[in-house]
């Protein structure tokens, strides 16, 4: 409780960028993440977190939105893979 007001705890590095990170990668075939990605993984979360919880006063994603994020994470990361040429499908 922050002021008198409660705010749930969320997660981002460990629940949100290095699955999808690691999943995106997988997903592409990629046979290592290159420096790309993990901007990619954490621009994604920053920008889905600013449209939909900020305005709730919220930092981070709460943890049952972890498949939404997850899913816009990782589609993020294969973008990046791709825009990078890393690997193929």
């Amino acid at each position: 409780m922050v002021g008198g007001k409660h705010s749930p705890r969320g997660q981002g590095n460990s629940a949100f960028v290095l699955p999808a990170l690691v999943f995106g990668a997988f997903l592409w075939g990629a046979p290592k993440i290159p420096d790309g990605m993990v901007p990619a993984a954490a621009y994604a979360l920053a920008e889905y977190r600013v449209k939909r919880y900020v305005p709730q006063g919220l930092v981070s994603p709460p943890i049952d939105d972890l498949r939404e994020t997850s899913v816009l994470v990782t589609a993020s990361v294969i973008a990046q893979a791709i825009a990078d040429g890393g690997a193929s499908a």
